[in-house]
């Protein structure tokens, strides 16, 4: 029943990395080829103006970055939980 249990975990776990991914590199790619360099001479240049004349890409810049600490958080918090077992653990000693 464990085995079964920490195998859908697992499954869980793998399906959540990969779809989170997916979502990462879209919203990634979409960021870049709506403009962001270009955006980023105009924030250089009048950061207030940028930000008014495309607020957009401000959001798709705090979501990316949103997304990415959510992958890392998922893949150390849970791949902790549901990744291999050491293959030896110091046990202690009396």
């Amino acid at each position: 029943m464990t085995d079964r249990v920490r195998t859908r975990g697992l499954a869980v776990y793998l399906a959540g990395v990969v779809g989170l991914g997916a979502v990462t590199v879209t919203v990634l790619l979409v960021l870049f080829r709506s403009g962001f360099s270009a955006f980023l001479s105009a924030l250089t240049r009048d950061p207030e103006a940028a930000v008014r004349a495309d607020p957009g890409t401000v959001a798709l810049v705090f979501v990316s970055v949103g997304l990415v600490v959510s992958l890392f958080v998922l893949v150390v918090v849970f791949g902790a939980r549901y990744g291999p077992e050491p293959e030896h653990r110091e046990t202690e000693r009396d």
